[in-house]
């Protein structure tokens, strides 16, 4: 929200799944944000559910949230909406 990314967060909790609202379908944000996450050790797919899991200890999400952080960011620069 920080950044005025429109987003939209669908399927379970365990397995949620989030697209760009202005990609309209095309993944190319989802395509770099999960890019630029996956550099940084986290892996998202941009076109899948996501998968949870109970082996996460709270420092994986710690680093999960900041790491997107810095993936929404390029997202914002490149994309500029």
């Amino acid at each position: 929200r920080s950044l005025g990314l429109a987003i939209t967060q669908t399927g379970p909790p365990a397995i949620p799944f989030m697209t760009f609202d202005a990609d309209e379908g095309a993944f190319q944000r989802s395509r770099v944000f999960c890019s630029e996450a996956c550099r940084r050790g986290v892996f998202l797919h941009p076109i899948h559910n996501w998968f949870l899991s109970a082996a996460h200890k709270e420092a994986d999400i710690d680093e999960a949230l900041a790491v997107t952080e810095v993936a929404f960011g390029i997202v914002k620069e490149q994309f500029g909406d």
